[in-house]
Parts: structure tokens; C-alpha cells; sequence
């Protein structure tokens, strides 16, 4: 059955909208932004993703370094010497390339996979430690403040003041005309250097020794396969351990008593 008074006024044919009901509270809140990485743990990150992208013949791009670690200090152990041509090894030679003279790799296949495990255990360790002395750093503020509550919003760190602007009245007086002229200027305040953030400091790029055309320093043939072998003494000279030279001297003393039987056998024989 219809009403027979429906429609009867205006407002009777506005539609009527049910707002929605909002799930703002029921949101998650948004968490905070993680903090930025330090160098320490950049620097380790670097080096991760340098073992990941570059085979192990590939020569590092920047050349390497030929100082023999006379000018920088040795590379990190485990290659700190090419086992292949004899080249000694500065940090400026990356483990992950190969030797910057004969191309051959640095590492074997398990000692590359041993300083890549290093690495990563370097870098949680390094997160873990991060971690650790910022969170002592929330208690020691948390004690600072003490048990005033925070108003929402509120920023821990000081704003810095901005100076207001300066407006003065200038009256010019024009010497044609006779008409005076008043213009409104303001001067907009200058940044404090302590404001201003400071730009990141430009690392030079070290110094790198190149190739030398003779390898070695006494003229002395050197072999193909080995340039930057050491020829400087006469010869390689094995010198035993004290457990060689003492079982040098029983194997003798032992050999004399027999020799010393012999010889007493074959005179009472005769």
C-alpha cells in the first residue's frame, strides 16, 4: 500500500546520506622511519655487494695499487699476497678482484665464500652494536626528562629562531614632479651558519703506485711466471727446526754405534 503523502513537501525527495563510519582509530599507527645508516655499516655494505657483482678474474677498475704496502697498509688477511706472481698486496687492492699484474684470482673459491661469511657476521654485529647504544642513549634521555609527559606533536629538538623581517618606509622626493613617493621594503633575514647544513666532506682518492716496467731491483733474470719474485738474496735457504737437528743428531749417534759394532766384529772374526 502506498502513503498517499509521500512526496507531498520538497524536502521529502532529498536523499538521505549515512556517512561511513571512520576506521581511523583502528588503524595501525604509521611506525617511525628507520634511522640512517651509519658509514661504518655503509662501508661494510659496499664491500658485501662488491663480492656479489665482481667475478673473481676481474680486475678491480681503478687499477689497483703496485706499493708492495710500502705506502699503504697490507690488505686484509687472507690476501695480502698473490700466490701466483708474488706481488705483496695494500688495502688498495680489493680481495674480490683479481691480482692487478697477472689477472689471477685472489682468493680460492672457499676463502672467498669464509671472508664473504665474515662479512656478513661483521655487519650484524655492527647493526647489533648500533642498535644497542641508541637505545642507551632513549634511557639516558628518558631519565634526563624525568616523569614529564611529552605533549603530542611536540618536536624533542630546538626549532631554530628565524629572525623576523625588518620593514622600513622609504620617502623619495621627485625633483620633476615635485610629488613625494613612499615605498615599504623589507629586508628578509639571513640563515645562521649553525642552521645551515653542513655538506659531507670529500674524501681525495688515495694515491696509487703504477706497474713498474722492471720488477726487479738488482737486474737479476726474473722468471715470466713470477715478476715480483724476491731476488734480492743469494738463495732460498732451508733452515730446519730444533726437531729436525735433534733427530738429525739420534739418527748419528745411532749410525756410529753400528758402524762402531761392525768393526769389532770383524776384528774378533779375524
Amino acid at each position: 500500500m502506498s502513503n498517499p503523502y509521500r512526496g507531498a513537501l520538497p524536502s521529502d525527495r532529498i536523499q538521505v546520506k549515512h556517512q561511513k563510519k571512520s576506521n581511523k582509530g583502528k588503524q595501525a599507527a604509521t611506525p617511525p622511519p628507520p634511522p640512517p645508516k651509519s658509514p661504518a655499516v655503509l662501508g661494510i655494505e659496499a664491500q658485501i655487494a662488491a663480492f656479489d657483482s665482481h667475478a673473481p678474474t676481474q680486475k678491480d677498475s681503478k687499477g689497483g695499487c703496485f706499493c708492495q704496502a710500502r705506502l699503504h697498509p697490507p690488505a686484509r688477511p687472507g690476501a695480502r699476497l698473490c700466490l701466483s706472481c708474488g706481488l705483496v698486496l695494500c688495502e688498495l687492492n680489493p680481495p674480490y678482484a683479481s691480482c692487478p699484474s697477472c689477472a689471477t684470482p685472489l682468493l680460492t673459491p672457499h676463502a672467498r665464500k669464509d671472508m664473504l661469511d665474515a662479512l656478513h657476521n661483521e655487519l650484524t654485529n655492527t647493526i647489533a652494536e648500533e642498535e644497542r647504544k641508541r637505545e642507551e642513549d632513549r634511557q639516558r634521555i628518558a631519565q634526563v626528562e624525568g616523569a614529564f609527559p611529552t605533549l603530542p606533536g611536540a618536536s624533542s629538538k630546538p626549532s631554530a629562531l628565524q629572525p623576523p623581517q625588518v620593514q622600513h618606509k622609504v620617502i623619495s622626493l621627485n625633483s620633476k614632479t615635485h610629488k613625494v613617493t613612499i615605498k615599504t621594503r623589507s629586508n628578509a633575514p639571513t640563515p645562521s651558519p649553525a642552521s645551515t647544513p653542513a655538506a659531507d666532506p670529500v674524501e681525495d682518492e688515495p694515491l696509487r703506485i703504477p706497474p713498474p716496467s722492471n720488477p726487479s731491483a738488482n737486474g737479476a733474470r726474473v722468471p715470466p711466471e713470477r715478476p715480483f719474485f724476491n731476488l734480492l738474496g743469494d738463495s732460498v735457504t732451508y733452515v730446519p727446526s730444533e726437531e729436525d737437528i735433534r733427530a738429525q743428531k739420534k739418527a748419528h749417534r745411532a749410525a756410529q754405534k753400528k758402524n762402531a759394532r761392525a768393526g769389532s766384529s770383524t776384528q774378533a772374526a779375524g
